[in-house]
């Protein structure tokens, strides 16, 4: 990654945790400002990069959800922060830090050290709304989406269109994300040659960092863990 490139890294970092600052430059400068949470959203997902986003947002619009009214896939903490200010339902999808840092280098080729501080800065405006959010793990979010899905239902009276026999579902969406992989969008699915080269990813120059993001991950997780179990349990009565 070019010199250029990191810099650019660097001042995106400074303002994506504040939403006074994030949505004008968003909507100015990305190519699908309409992500950004607007007068439409209905509903805000987001997560650090390759933490299940595209599997998960799929999801949402085969429950029903109207694309255009899920603000999604900008990687901002000030995403959730304004949908929380707003009133909004939000959910942060939570991926622990050495698997979105090693596919996220596979991906990009940035420095790992820059992006252990990419997902420091993420989670760290994350907290600063609290319980606003409802944080959903990677392992549900891209392994039983549905029980995601159900989760916001419960949390904030949604109304998903939650399927009980989930096998043709998850098909749909599996060529859904298929296709999207294939046009090269924003999925990148995993397989063999991709494992073997996130194996590879030397997280060495990073290691103060991480611990630091292990820590963070350890707090939130356990979190999210107890809201799901908690919304799931009326579910099991």
């Amino acid at each position: 990654m070019s010199a250029g490139a990191v810099l650019r890294m660097r001042a995106r970092r400074a303002v994506w945790r504040h939403p006074v600052l994030f949505q004008p430059l968003y909507r100015a400068l990305a190519r699908a400002p309409h992500l950004a949470v607007g007068r439409e959203t209905k509903l805000v997902v987001e997560g650090f990069p390759r933490s299940g986003n595209s599997v998960f947002v799929t999801a949402l619009v085969h429950a029903g959800v109207s694309p255009n009214a899920i603000a999604h896939h900008t990687h901002a903490a000030a995403q959730a922060i304004a949908g929380v200010r707003r009133g909004l339902p939000v959910c942060v999808l939570l991926r622990e830090p050495e698997g979105a840092i090693r596919s996220l280098a596979v991906r990009h080729g940035a420095p790992v050290r820059e992006i252990a501080r990419d997902w420091l800065s993420f989670h760290a405006g994350v907290e600063t709304v609290g319980h606003g959010v409802l944080l959903i793990p990677f392992e549900t979010a891209v392994g039983d989406p549905a029980a995601g899905c159900a989760a916001l239902n419960r949390r904030f009276g949604l109304g998903l269109a939650v399927p009980e026999d989930g096998a043709a579902w998850r098909a749909a969406m599996a060529a859904d994300v298929a296709a999207l992989e294939a046009d090269r969008l924003r999925v990148s699915l995993p397989d063999a040659e991709k494992e073997r080269a996130k194996a590879g990813v030397d997280l060495t120059d990073c290691a103060d960092l991480l611990a630091r993001c292990r820590a963070v991950h350890a707090r939130l997780h356990a979190r999210a863990v107890q809201e799901m179990r908690a919304l799931a349990a009326p579910a099991a009565r």
